[in-house]
């Protein structure tokens, strides 16, 4: 568990700063480019693949369990067959009416972009089917490892194709050629590693139906997830240019957003995404082995220890987020929008661990479905609020959708599984208390910042309110040294 996080940590940390080299050098428009672009490659790889790999890890183990051995080669080659049966029309289709994508976007340039990165999509499906080999095996060292070099190699070819071009266009392209690089890396690395950890690719008539029963609400979950951050990407600018801005300035400012600020806002789905990687095969096998004790205790844990990574982070962002994005991206929109959404991580990281907690006992229908409820009050406000608050219509509308989603999943565990949970009382102390060292960490940081540089106030007043809060939320019992120790 310790080492997944810390490798996931050195390939998010690792992509960050690439993102701070994109910002600078790109810029705000070549980046809102780059994210329209790329929005709309990653709804067609999480069409074709999203919901397999889990659902591989898991059947699996069912198969495991059962004493099945040949049952998991047939898992994973339904697996690669279903994702290329979806992902390859998809591109097909996309490469013939290519010359109608300029109708698709706001700005015709992306175009280009897209066509570049996708030939991507198909090998991105077959290692998304490999990924779920790997979980469902527990080889989550090897999944990190080859993560962790496909975003090495993507910065390297980056920095080193950017750096060559002369205009906003031609880095934006290098920047896309340096994806579907970094893709073809992956593809190749983990098809060798599957084949020499034994797997192979054999009929896999009877694990089809399985399969894609228990995938497709995943994927059309993921699906819908990544079509609504696309259609964000292509509808947000048209309603802020509607609302009177340019193109340009409308492009520029959703760069800001979804390229600078959204990004930050994610960084502790890093650590949850180990606590997912490492808990779903372990939940699945505690399901199928109906260990109801077992089962309580993890869904307990994972979400109190999900939530307590958001709350660490968000009094930084809270008290001096606008100083963060002055140093990070030198752009002080930047560090406003981060400043004033940084509660958005509390429901965000519930969402993220309750829906994978669900979805490893079975749970799919349930979680798209709640899903499906917050996507379309977070539509809701793309399309209505920028005329009122502009960008700021996309923190209110994650916001609303991940505090819909998060309460849904939780009634659904608190059901399931667990008549009593504790975590809900102690996110009724943990949150005010939170916070308090919101407002104490902007005020120590205004009043430092006077006396000494503002990074040496940023280290002084982040540290202090960090080390505060631990201690307060020690005191409070709601955290227990030992289980976090463990």
């Amino acid at each position: 568990m310790v080492l997944v996080t810390v490798l996931s940590c050195i390939e998010r940390g690792l992509g960050f700063i690439y993102r701070i080299f994109l910002s600078r050098t790109v810029g705000s428009e070549g980046l809102g480019l780059y994210q329209i672009a790329l929005s709309l490659i990653g709804v067609l790889i999480t069409l074709s693949a999203s919901g397999i790999p889990i659902t591989v890890s898991r059947l699996m183990i069912k198969s495991r369990t059962a004493g099945s051995p040949s049952g998991e080669n047939k898992v994973v080659s339904a697996g690669i067959f279903t994702s290329l049966l979806i992902s390859v029309p998809l591109t097909l289709f996309f490469f013939i009416f290519k010359n109608s994508l300029g109708n698709i976007f706001a700005d015709p340039r992306c175009n280009t972009l897209f066509l570049i990165i996708l030939p991507g999509v198909s090998i991105t499906a077959v290692y998304a089917v490999i990924r779920g080999f790997f979980w469902g095996n527990k080889s989550f060292y090897t999944y990190s490892v080859i993560e962790l070099l496909e975003e090495i190699v993507m910065i390297i070819c980056g920095v080193f194709l950017i750096l060559k071009g002369r205009t906003v266009f031609q880095k934006a392209i290098y920047a896309s050629v340096a994806v579907l690089i970094s893709y073809l890396f992956s593809f190749v690395v983990s098809s060798a590693v599957f084949v020499a950890k034994g797997g192979r690719v054999i009929n896999p008539k009877e694990q089809f139906k399985p399969l894609i029963s228990s995938s497709m609400p995943i994927t059309f979950m993921r699906t819908a997830n990544s079509f609504s951050s696309s259609l964000i990407a292509l509808i947000l600018p048209a309603v802020l240019i509607a609302t009177g801005l340019d193109r340009q300035t409308a492009i520029s400012q959703f760069g800001v957003i979804s390229g600078m600020a959204i990004p930050l806002l994610f960084i502790p789905s890093t650590l949850i995404g180990s606590f997912s990687l490492v808990l779903v095969p372990e939940l699945s096998e505690s399901f199928y082995k109906k260990n109801t004790d077992k089962i309580r205790a993890g869904v307990e844990k994972s979400l109190l220890y999900s939530l307590l990574i958001s709350v660490l982070v968000i009094p930084a962002f809270a008290g001096t987020g606008e100083y963060i994005g002055r140093l990070i991206y030198d752009n002080q929109l930047a560090g406003i929008y981060v400043r004033n959404s940084a509660f958005v991580m509390i429901p965000m990281s519930i969402t993220i661990i309750s829906t994978s907690l669900l979805n490893s006992m079975g749970f799919e229908r349930k979680t798209l479905i709640y899903f499906l409820i917050g996507t379309a009050s977070l539509l809701l406000c793309i399309l209505t609020l920028p005329f009122f608050i502009g960008n700021y219509a996309l923190i209110i509308g994650y916001f609303l959708s991940f505090t819909i989603t998060a309460v849904l999943n939780v009634i659904l565990l608190k059901k399931v599984c667990c008549d009593k949970l504790d975590f809900i009382k102690k996110t009724a102390v943990i949150i005010p208390v939170c916070l308090f060292f919101c407002f104490l960490n902007y005020f120590s940081f205004s009043l430092l910042s006077k006396l000494c540089h503002e990074f040496i106030a940023m280290i002084i007043s982040c540290g202090v309110s960090l080390i505060c809060l631990c201690v307060t939320l020690i005191l409070l019992k709601t955290v227990n040294l030992d289980d976090l120790k463990r």
